[in-house]
Protein backbone atom coordinates (compact mmCIF):
# COMPACT_ATOMS: atom_id res chain seq x y z
CA UNK A 1 0.00 0.00 0.00
CA UNK A 2 1.14 3.47 -0.56
CA UNK A 3 0.47 5.92 2.06
CA UNK A 4 1.21 9.58 2.27
CA UNK A 5 1.75 11.43 5.99
CA UNK A 6 0.77 14.33 6.75
CA UNK A 7 1.13 16.25 10.19
CA UNK A 8 -1.10 19.38 11.13
CA UNK A 9 -1.60 21.67 14.38
CA UNK A 10 -5.12 23.41 14.82
CA UNK A 11 -3.85 26.96 12.67
CA UNK A 12 -6.53 27.36 10.73
CA UNK A 13 -4.90 28.41 7.84
CA UNK A 14 -3.67 25.02 7.68
CA UNK A 15 -6.06 22.71 8.79
CA UNK A 16 -8.82 24.05 6.84
CA UNK A 17 -7.35 22.07 3.62
CA UNK A 18 -7.08 18.44 5.40
CA UNK A 19 -10.19 17.16 4.34
CA UNK A 20 -9.94 18.25 0.80
CA UNK A 21 -5.63 16.86 0.31
CA UNK A 22 -7.34 13.61 2.06
CA UNK A 23 -9.62 12.89 -0.74
CA UNK A 24 -7.67 13.62 -3.11
CA UNK A 25 -4.78 11.44 -2.45
CA UNK A 26 -7.18 8.66 -1.73
CA UNK A 27 -9.81 9.32 -5.11
CA UNK A 28 -7.62 11.25 -7.60
CA UNK A 29 -4.39 9.74 -6.86
CA UNK A 30 -4.22 6.36 -4.71
CA UNK A 31 -2.29 6.66 -1.83
CA UNK A 32 -4.49 5.92 1.68
CA UNK A 33 -4.11 9.44 3.80
CA UNK A 34 -2.24 9.15 7.37
CA UNK A 35 -2.89 11.85 9.25
CA UNK A 36 -0.79 13.28 12.50
CA UNK A 37 -3.04 15.58 14.38
CA UNK A 38 -0.65 17.90 17.36
CA UNK A 39 -2.18 19.16 20.01
CA UNK A 40 -4.51 18.15 22.96
CA UNK A 41 -8.04 16.19 21.32
CA UNK A 42 -10.02 19.48 23.48
CA UNK A 43 -8.13 22.04 21.34
CA UNK A 44 -9.23 20.05 18.20
CA UNK A 45 -12.73 19.96 19.76
CA UNK A 46 -13.42 23.48 19.38
CA UNK A 47 -13.66 26.48 17.03
CA UNK A 48 -13.04 25.79 13.91
CA UNK A 49 -10.46 22.60 14.13
CA UNK A 50 -13.98 20.89 15.33
CA UNK A 51 -15.31 21.63 11.99
CA UNK A 52 -12.29 20.28 10.42
CA UNK A 53 -12.09 17.02 12.84
CA UNK A 54 -15.86 16.14 12.08
CA UNK A 55 -14.94 16.25 8.33
CA UNK A 56 -12.26 13.74 8.91
CA UNK A 57 -14.16 11.43 10.99
CA UNK A 58 -16.78 11.40 8.36
CA UNK A 59 -14.34 10.49 5.67
CA UNK A 60 -12.49 7.36 7.66
CA UNK A 61 -9.51 8.55 7.27
CA UNK A 62 -6.92 7.08 9.33
CA UNK A 63 -5.83 10.17 12.39
CA UNK A 64 -3.28 9.74 14.88
CA UNK A 65 -2.59 11.80 17.90
CA UNK A 66 0.95 13.33 18.67
CA UNK A 67 0.91 15.76 22.54
CA UNK A 68 2.57 19.07 22.07
CA UNK A 69 6.61 18.99 23.13
CA UNK A 70 7.65 21.50 25.92
CA UNK A 71 9.75 23.82 24.44
CA UNK A 72 8.91 22.70 20.64
CA UNK A 73 6.63 24.80 18.57
CA UNK A 74 3.42 22.64 17.17
CA UNK A 75 4.54 23.68 13.53
CA UNK A 76 7.75 22.24 13.87
CA UNK A 77 6.11 18.96 15.30
CA UNK A 78 3.40 18.79 12.82
CA UNK A 79 6.35 19.13 10.32
CA UNK A 80 8.81 16.22 12.09
CA UNK A 81 6.35 13.35 12.81
CA UNK A 82 6.15 12.24 9.63
CA UNK A 83 9.05 10.95 8.94
CA UNK A 84 8.64 9.00 12.37
CA UNK A 85 4.95 7.72 10.70
CA UNK A 86 7.04 4.25 10.41
CA UNK A 87 7.25 3.12 13.65
CA UNK A 88 4.10 2.42 13.76
CA UNK A 89 3.95 -1.16 14.11
CA UNK A 90 0.73 -2.75 11.76
CA UNK A 91 2.39 -0.99 8.79
CA UNK A 92 3.75 -3.89 6.19
CA UNK A 93 7.90 -3.25 5.73
CA UNK A 94 6.88 -3.16 2.25
CA UNK A 95 4.76 -0.18 2.42
CA UNK A 96 5.38 3.20 0.94
CA UNK A 97 5.09 6.15 2.90
CA UNK A 98 5.26 9.26 1.27
CA UNK A 99 5.58 12.88 3.20
CA UNK A 100 3.23 15.75 2.03
CA UNK A 101 1.73 19.00 3.34
CA UNK A 102 -1.83 19.81 4.56
CA UNK A 103 -2.48 22.78 2.22
CA UNK A 104 -0.60 20.76 -0.99
CA UNK A 105 -3.21 19.75 -3.20
CA UNK A 106 -2.15 16.99 -5.47
CA UNK A 107 -3.74 17.27 -8.87
CA UNK A 108 -1.46 14.51 -11.60
CA UNK A 109 -1.88 10.84 -10.54
CA UNK A 110 1.26 9.62 -12.53
CA UNK A 111 3.78 11.61 -10.80
CA UNK A 112 3.21 10.17 -7.50
CA UNK A 113 3.87 7.31 -8.62
CA UNK A 114 7.02 7.69 -9.94
CA UNK A 115 8.36 5.58 -6.98
CA UNK A 116 9.34 1.80 -7.74
CA UNK A 117 10.42 0.04 -4.52
CA UNK A 118 11.54 -2.68 -6.14
CA UNK A 119 14.09 -0.21 -7.63
CA UNK A 120 14.87 2.07 -5.14
CA UNK A 121 13.90 2.39 -1.34
CA UNK A 122 13.67 6.42 -1.41
CA UNK A 123 12.42 8.76 -4.10
CA UNK A 124 13.21 12.51 -3.63
CA UNK A 125 11.12 14.23 -5.40
CA UNK A 126 11.56 18.00 -7.09
CA UNK A 127 15.18 16.85 -5.50
CA UNK A 128 16.83 19.75 -7.13
CA UNK A 129 14.59 22.83 -5.56
CA UNK A 130 17.78 23.60 -3.40
CA UNK A 131 20.19 23.21 -5.79
CA UNK A 132 23.66 22.18 -3.66
CA UNK A 133 22.45 23.07 -0.24
CA UNK A 134 22.92 19.73 0.91
CA UNK A 135 19.17 18.27 1.74
CA UNK A 136 16.24 17.95 0.11
CA UNK A 137 11.99 19.13 0.59
CA UNK A 138 9.74 17.14 1.63
CA UNK A 139 7.43 17.50 -0.76
CA UNK A 140 8.25 14.77 -1.33
CA UNK A 141 10.34 12.46 0.58
CA UNK A 142 8.96 8.44 -0.38
CA UNK A 143 10.23 5.52 1.64
CA UNK A 144 9.90 1.69 2.06
CA UNK A 145 8.55 1.33 5.79
CA UNK A 146 11.73 -0.92 5.88
CA UNK A 147 14.09 1.41 4.77
CA UNK A 148 12.64 4.39 6.55
CA UNK A 149 12.99 2.32 9.91
CA UNK A 150 16.42 1.95 9.09
CA UNK A 151 17.23 5.25 7.76
CA UNK A 152 15.40 7.25 10.72
CA UNK A 153 16.45 4.27 13.42
CA UNK A 154 12.58 4.12 13.91
CA UNK A 155 11.55 2.25 17.54
CA UNK A 156 8.91 0.01 16.19
CA UNK A 157 5.45 1.01 17.89
CA UNK A 158 6.62 4.03 19.47
CA UNK A 159 6.78 6.78 17.54
CA UNK A 160 6.97 9.80 20.07
CA UNK A 161 9.81 8.11 21.37
CA UNK A 162 11.50 8.21 17.94
CA UNK A 163 10.63 11.83 17.44
CA UNK A 164 12.16 13.12 20.36
CA UNK A 165 15.26 10.86 19.98
CA UNK A 166 15.38 12.83 16.83
CA UNK A 167 15.12 15.67 17.96
CA UNK A 168 17.63 15.23 20.65
CA UNK A 169 20.10 13.69 18.50
CA UNK A 170 19.56 16.85 16.04
CA UNK A 171 20.25 19.61 18.31
CA UNK A 172 16.37 20.87 17.56
CA UNK A 173 16.27 21.68 21.15
CA UNK A 174 18.69 24.22 21.17
CA UNK A 175 18.05 25.63 17.68
CA UNK A 176 14.42 25.97 19.16
CA UNK A 177 15.82 28.78 21.28
CA UNK A 178 17.45 30.84 18.57
CA UNK A 179 15.89 34.40 17.67
CA UNK A 180 16.53 33.20 13.95
CA UNK A 181 14.00 30.58 13.15
CA UNK A 182 15.39 29.28 9.79
CA UNK A 183 17.42 26.14 11.22
CA UNK A 184 14.63 24.86 13.14
CA UNK A 185 11.96 25.60 10.19
CA UNK A 186 14.20 23.34 8.07
CA UNK A 187 14.95 20.69 10.86
CA UNK A 188 12.05 18.58 9.19
CA UNK A 189 14.13 18.51 5.83
CA UNK A 190 17.96 18.44 6.97
CA UNK A 191 17.59 15.80 9.38
CA UNK A 192 16.49 13.33 7.58
CA UNK A 193 18.39 14.60 4.43
CA UNK A 194 21.81 13.93 6.01
CA UNK A 195 19.94 10.64 7.54
CA UNK A 196 19.74 9.16 3.77
CA UNK A 197 23.27 10.41 2.63
CA UNK A 198 24.34 8.12 5.62
CA UNK A 199 22.36 5.13 4.95
CA UNK A 200 23.49 2.50 2.73
CA UNK A 201 20.63 3.28 0.56
CA UNK A 202 22.63 6.61 -0.93
CA UNK A 203 23.07 7.20 -3.66
CA UNK A 204 21.91 4.13 -5.56
CA UNK A 205 19.04 3.02 -4.09
CA UNK A 206 17.84 6.66 -3.82
CA UNK A 207 15.69 7.99 -6.99
CA UNK A 208 16.04 11.22 -7.69
CA UNK A 209 12.96 13.50 -9.18
CA UNK A 210 13.82 16.70 -10.76
CA UNK A 211 11.49 19.87 -11.49
CA UNK A 212 11.66 22.83 -13.89
CA UNK A 213 11.46 26.15 -11.59
CA UNK A 214 10.87 27.14 -8.68
CA UNK A 215 8.26 27.16 -7.80
CA UNK A 216 7.61 24.73 -10.14
CA UNK A 217 6.15 25.90 -13.49
CA UNK A 218 3.87 22.92 -13.28
CA UNK A 219 2.62 24.46 -10.06
CA UNK A 220 -0.27 26.32 -9.19
CA UNK A 221 1.44 28.25 -6.79
CA UNK A 222 0.21 30.57 -4.07
CA UNK A 223 4.23 32.54 -4.34
CA UNK A 224 4.08 32.90 -8.08
CA UNK A 225 0.83 34.92 -10.31
CA UNK A 226 -2.09 32.70 -10.08
CA UNK A 227 -3.59 32.58 -13.78
CA UNK A 228 -7.39 34.16 -13.90
CA UNK A 229 -7.96 31.00 -15.53
CA UNK A 230 -6.64 27.89 -16.47
CA UNK A 231 -6.78 24.46 -17.01
CA UNK A 232 -5.89 21.97 -13.41
CA UNK A 233 -4.53 19.57 -15.93
CA UNK A 234 -1.36 21.00 -16.99
CA UNK A 235 -0.59 21.50 -13.17
CA UNK A 236 0.76 18.47 -11.04
CA UNK A 237 0.03 20.13 -7.61
CA UNK A 238 -1.18 22.96 -5.99
CA UNK A 239 0.54 24.89 -2.87
CA UNK A 240 -2.81 27.23 -2.10
CA UNK A 241 -3.48 30.51 -1.58
CA UNK A 242 -4.58 30.66 2.57
CA UNK A 243 -6.14 30.68 4.76
CA UNK A 244 -7.97 29.15 1.80
CA UNK A 245 -12.31 29.66 3.32
CA UNK A 246 -12.05 33.51 3.70
CA UNK A 247 -13.88 35.51 0.77
CA UNK A 248 -10.37 36.73 -0.20
CA UNK A 249 -9.03 33.25 -1.62
CA UNK A 250 -12.31 30.87 -0.99
CA UNK A 251 -13.72 31.84 -4.96
CA UNK A 252 -9.94 30.80 -6.07
CA UNK A 253 -9.95 27.67 -4.09
CA UNK A 254 -13.31 26.66 -5.17
CA UNK A 255 -12.67 27.01 -9.01
CA UNK A 256 -9.89 24.35 -8.78
CA UNK A 257 -12.05 22.42 -6.45
CA UNK A 258 -14.68 22.73 -9.40
CA UNK A 259 -11.88 21.22 -11.68
CA UNK A 260 -10.22 18.28 -10.12
CA UNK A 261 -12.85 17.24 -7.41
CA UNK A 262 -16.06 18.08 -8.91
CA UNK A 263 -18.46 15.57 -7.58
CA UNK A 264 -17.71 16.99 -4.28
CA UNK A 265 -18.05 20.58 -4.94
CA UNK A 266 -21.79 20.76 -3.27
CA UNK A 267 -19.82 19.06 -0.04
CA UNK A 268 -16.97 21.21 -0.42
CA UNK A 269 -19.26 24.31 -0.17
CA UNK A 270 -21.16 23.17 3.00
CA UNK A 271 -17.91 22.69 4.64
CA UNK A 272 -16.94 26.34 3.89
CA UNK A 273 -20.15 27.48 5.33
CA UNK A 274 -19.32 25.75 7.98
CA UNK A 275 -15.88 26.73 8.72
CA UNK A 276 -16.92 30.28 7.84
CA UNK A 277 -19.87 30.43 10.55
CA UNK A 278 -17.38 29.57 13.28
CA UNK A 279 -15.88 33.55 13.08
CA UNK A 280 -12.50 34.99 11.94
CA UNK A 281 -9.96 33.43 14.61
CA UNK A 282 -11.74 31.43 16.81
Amino acid sequence: MKRVVIGCDTFHAYNFFLPFVCHLWRERIGYEPLLYLVGAREAWRQGHSAVVLDALDAGGWRTEWMDPVPGVLSETVAQCVRHHAGALADLSPSDVLMTSDADLLPIRRNYYHQHDPSRHAIALYYSNVYGDVGHWTNLHMSFTVEALREVMGLTVSDVRSSMLTAFQQGGLYELAKKEDPTDRWFFDERYPSAKIKASRFYPASVLKIPREGRPPKDQLCRGANWPRSYDAADYIDCHSVRPGWTDMYWPQVRELLAQIMPDRLGWADAYRAAFWEVGPDR
